[in-house]
């Protein structure tokens, strides 16, 4: 739940021709996104609830006195010890209750809670908070796309086409836009796909473009303008 809301919100602060630097990305951004999950860890011990928990039926309770949960230092110190991943890995494996190494040390467990929300409101909870991260992310996905070098650079390679100027004039906006962007290999082809015009004079647009160095940006290797496939039933 953490990575999805992180990449989320990733995708809503990209800036500009993010995808020129996306390729390398620096220590700072490492940086950010494990800053932020560890911020979203620590709202979790403070208010000592999450909504993956909630949704499991499961809180984190004192193993002497079951009926009691830690207070905030105890659930802070105890998330501290994911800093030893590799060790707290391996004890959960090998313990016979898949006790974390702090749940060891602190005297804690994770076990059904005592008065669960009823399973109803924990489904309508759920279905709630996942559409409205993936609506969110089909929202974001469109906006981060018009933002990149890519999307802008393709776009102006369609509107001064010869063959596309006319009609884009008559009807500007683009539709069923699909980019598949290679940031990893230099020498990889990336893709746009889109739709201009409209009725019978729309038109399937594919731009073929490569990510060049010094200084970095795209350039359009191949342009192909196909009549839009006319719909059988029609």
């Amino acid at each position: 739940m953490a990575l999805l809301l992180m990449n989320t919100l990733d995708q809503f602060f990209r800036t500009d021709d993010w995808d020129l630097t996306m390729q390398s990305p620096g220590w700072e951004k490492v940086f950010v996104f494990y800053a932020g999950i560890m911020f979203l860890m620590l709202i979790r011990d403070l208010f000592g609830s999450s909504p993956g928990r909630i949704l499991m039926g499961i809180s984190l309770r004192n193993f002497n006195d079951l009926n009691t949960a830690p207070g905030i230092s105890t659930r802070l110190l105890r998330n501290l010890l994911l800093l030893l991943l590799p060790l707290e890995g391996i004890v959960l494996l090998m313990d016979p209750f898949a006790f974390r190494l702090a749940d060891r040390w602190f005297k804690t467990a994770v076990l059904e809670h005592p008065k669960p929300m009823r399973i109803a409101l924990r489904l309508l909870f759920g279905n709630l908070l996942f559409f409205s991260l993936f609506g969110a992310a089909i929202l974001l996905q469109k906006t981060a796309l018009e933002k990149t070098a890519a999307f802008k650079t393709a776009e102006q390679e369609i509107r001064s086409h010869p063959e596309l100027t006319l009609l884009l004039n008559r009807f500007p906006e683009f539709d069923e836009t699909e980019m598949s962007l290679d940031l990893r290999n230099p020498s990889g082809m990336s893709v746009m796909e889109t739709t201009a015009g409209k009725g019978e004079q729309r038109n399937k647009v594919r731009v073929e473009m490569k990510l060049v160095e010094e200084p970095s940006r795209w350039e359009v290797m191949k342009i192909e303008i196909k009549p839009y496939p006319s719909d059988p039933d029609s």
